[in-house]
């Protein structure tokens, strides 16, 4: 959940953003399918992830940042 909330900060986050937390890659990539089965996190595209908002239940993310 901590993670949820750190990743929260960002817009817009990676794999590698996740990945100075754990030892191994596959560590933060299976903590990403975990965010994303649980409807706190939506793919974006590939290694392109943004939260959801638990107040809103929309995309932390708009728009423009997703373009850029």
């Amino acid at each position: 959940m901590s993670l949820y909330f750190e990743l929260l900060q960002k817009p817009i986050f990676s794999v590698e953003d996740v990945a100075d937390r754990y030892e191994k890659i596959s560590g933060a990539r299976s903590a990403i399918k975990s965010l994303v089965r649980q409807g706190m996190a939506v793919k974006i595209r590939n290694n392109m992830y943004t939260c959801i908002s638990g107040e809103t239940g929309n995309p932390v993310a708009n728009r423009f940042q997703i373009a850029r």
